[in-house]
């Protein structure tokens, strides 16, 4: 399940038991980005400084300011303070800190993810009207997602598949591979007992019961879900409407 709480609600406490998720608008005015950008370490600004366009440059700074203020407030440390290496796989991790976390935007907006002790991925897509959604399935799905997504009402067929990718792809990110898993090679379908997603691995060689998948309810134009290896423990997904400190205004 998933519940809407506010930032104050949690003090920058995160149970074992919960997943929290936070949701952010990245529409923003310059000087908002200028304040974000300052709390970027040397190698986010190397980064951000190669794109030759500002709207995706306007983003990546929004976005990853945001991941440091949320993960500044679970550690209660300055963003700033906030330090990054890439695991095995190249997944970003903390360097200190025993808190799990992964972020993932688009067109802006951006959601950040975190618990305690497993991998988790999220992602977050905004709904294009003009996907071929059944094309796409036919290509990049597996046949139980396909025949679901076909079984949905024509006006629904779009925003299915963005609910479908996008619990495919925080699945992917959590294990940490992307793309090099195939996308076919496991199904993802609502499950009508808990609301949540199901994941089936048609490799037998992995295990799909130490995972769990949530839809993300994120507005009507948006589509996105969280992925946990949480094994048997009971896990509640909080998830939050970031509200911008004044400091970055």
């Amino acid at each position: 399940m998933s519940v809407l709480v506010d930032l104050t609600d949690c003090q920058g406490v995160l149970p074992d038991t919960e997943a929290h998720v936070w949701q952010a608008d990245l529409g923003m005015p310059p000087n908002q980005l200028d304040s974000l950008y300052e709390l970027l370490d040397q190698e986010e600004q190397t980064r951000a400084s190669r794109f030759r366009v500002r709207g995706p440059r306007d983003e990546f700074v929004a976005s990853h300011g945001f991941l440091r203020l949320v993960l500044g407030k679970y550690l209660h440390v300055d963003p700033r303070a906030v330090r990054f290496q890439l695991a095995e796989k190249g997944k970003p991790e903390l360097i200190d800190g025993n808190l799990r976390f992964n972020l993932s935007h688009t067109q802006g907006a951006a959601v950040a993810a975190m618990v305690r002790k497993w991998p988790v991925g999220v992602d977050v897509e905004r709904i294009r009207e003009d996907t071929e959604a059944m094309e796409l399935a036919e290509r990049f799905f597996s046949a139980a997602e396909v025949d679901w997504l076909r079984s949905q009402p024509t006006s629904e067929r779009i925003p299915s598949f963005f609910a479908c990718w996008t619990a495919k792809e925080a699945y992917m990110k959590a294990c940490g591979t992307g793309l090099s898993t195939p996308l076919a090679g496991f199904s993802v379908t609502p499950s009508a007992a808990n609301k949540n997603w199901q994941l089936k691995i048609l490799d037998a060689a992995h295990c799909a019961e130490n995972w769990s998948i949530w839809p993300l309810d994120l507005g009507a134009s948006l589509r996105g879900a969280v992925a946990v290896q949480n094994g048997e423990t009971e896990l509640m997904v909080r998830l939050g409407k970031w509200r911008w400190p004044r400091t970055t205004m």
